[in-house]
């Protein structure tokens, strides 16, 4: 018998339980639901060209496609949101659409962000596991509810488990 590495525990469940195309549609409407808060907080930092605001939103954890960006770009514009200037950067073949935060835009994202945060809190309540509640967030490959399951209520792991032990785990700043 050979060893193999074994699928993240996450995606091991939703590849045994048949349930991917599932799971890759709620992902997509969840990504549906952030992507305006993502491009709205990336533009807040600085000024962007699309494909750089595109790139800044993927090195964020946003698997957002090109075919999303440009429309979503001329949705806020056209909602004042957004405000655009076309420069061409020196050395560059063409000039770029740069766009910048407006203060309604400002306005809208804090608003945003305010109720990201609150939903987030909420659901972390709602699905989160003892460990989480306490304000432990489980390293990422050790993120397996069954696992959870099996603790005890003073937080002593079964020894028979795989992964990190449970000082290797990072404390929430804000104890969610």
């Amino acid at each position: 018998m050979h060893d193999t590495a074994p699928l993240p525990p996450a995606r091991a469940a939703i590849v045994t339980d048949g349930r991917s195309v599932q799971i890759e549609r709620w992902k997509s409407q969840l990504l549906k639901g952030a992507a305006e808060l993502a491009v709205l907080a990336v533009v807040e930092r600085d000024e962007r060209y699309g494909l750089e605001l595109l790139e800044a939103v993927r090195a964020g954890g946003l698997d957002l496609a090109e075919g999303t960006i440009y429309p979503l770009l001329n949705r806020l514009q056209k909602e004042g949101k957004l405000a655009s200037r076309w420069a061409q950067a020196e050395g560059a073949s063409r000039a770029r659409k740069y766009y910048r935060l407006t203060p309604e835009g400002g306005a809208l994202l804090s608003a945003m962000r305010a109720a990201w945060l609150d939903y987030a809190r909420e659901m972390m309540r709602l699905v989160a596991t003892e460990d989480v509640r306490a304000g432990i967030m489980p390293d990422s490959a050790d993120h397996d509810p069954v696992r959870s399951r099996r603790r005890s209520r003073s937080g002593s792991r079964d020894r028979t488990q795989a992964g990190p032990p449970a000082q290797s785990r990072t404390r929430w700043a804000d104890g969610v």
